[in-house]
């Protein structure tokens, strides 16, 4: 089976190291500041989101939409609207460095169980060229402490329509080595964590598979995070990623959501396994997704 794909490559800021490759905020400008305001992506389970902008005391709302509508278009209309209204928060210069790129955090605040599909489109609107938003925080609703991603600042967001390849029937790529030709991946061992979402059409029943390298886990049916099973089965999938960092020095970790059912894994699922993988490697990490909603698709 042949199909398409489209790649998410995002390379991820560790604490205390410098740039991976080309990643993190030109040199032309400074970074990120705290007396900056942010903008803040909303996203409920149900798709349904808000864009709002400004300080801790004083955030206006931008738009908000539905992107779990059925009607593609829909949810097409949706993305551009979050567009021109990241764009037009940024108009004023002192959001901007001097390569253009935004000094601005865009601040995802995700539902665990919403579809990690719309945390991947409102990455690749952000990373728009007329956009530019480099400098992203995942957080859970409620949760204090988010994960900091950066964005390759010079390109932003690599999203690369990849030539025709080779599927298995879950949908899982066979070495897709078209994902090699840029050069921000980094040389040496790449570690592929895989996530694929089962039992969709009973929703109370349905749960996540998660791949690490050769090694599967599925995770609890249904399962709500801080629950006993769920944490259990989590716990598994940590120590599968502790034992292979400490097998070889990876160059590059991928976290891959492949179509059909791939992007539908809950972004909580994902964001636990990104924070696992940040905790245990120094190497960049790449996200694989899914196509961006677009009218006429």
């Amino acid at each position: 089976m042949r199909q398409r794909r489209t790649v998410l490559l995002v390379a991820f800021m560790l604490a205390g190291l410098g740039a991976c490759g080309d990643q993190g905020e030109s040199s032309s400008g400074p970074a990120a500041t705290a007396d900056l305001p942010w903008l803040t992506f909303f996203l409920a389970p149900d798709g349904s989101c808000a864009l709002d902008f400004g300080a801790a005391s004083e955030r206006t709302l931008l738009t908000k939409g539905d992107l779990g509508q059925d009607d593609p278009n829909g949810a097409a209309d949706v993305l551009e609207q979050l567009r021109t209204a990241m764009a037009k928060a940024l108009e004023d210069p002192r959001f901007r460095n001097a390569s253009g790129h935004a000094r601005i955090v865009l601040r995802v605040d995700a539902s665990p169980g919403a579809k990690w599909r719309y945390v991947q489109w409102a990455l690749q609107t952000a990373a728009h060229p007329t956009v530019r938003i480099t400098h992203i925080d995942l957080r859970e609703r409620g949760d204090a402490a988010p994960t900091r991603i950066d964005l390759p600042s010079d390109q932003g967001l690599l999203v690369e329509e990849l030539e025709d390849m080779d599927v298995t029937e879950e949908g899982e790529a066979l070495e897709p080595a078209a994902l090699h030709k840029t050069s921000t991946v980094k040389p040496g061992p790449r570690l592929t964590i895989r996530f694929f979402r089962r039992d969709l059409i009973h929703p109370d029943r349905a749960y996540t598979t998660i791949r690490v390298g050769d090694a599967a886990f599925d995770l609890a049916r249904g399962g709500i995070p801080g629950e006993p099973a769920y944490l259990t089965s989590m716990a598994a999938v940590e120590a599968a990623l502790k034992k292979a960092c400490a097998a070889a020095a990876f160059g590059s970790v991928y976290i891959s959501t492949p179509p059909p059912r791939g992007p539908s894994t809950p972004y909580g699922d994902v964001l636990r396994v990104i924070r696992f993988a940040k905790a245990l490697t120094h190497a960049p990490i790449y996200l694989e997704g899914s196509p961006i909603a677009l009218r006429g698709r």
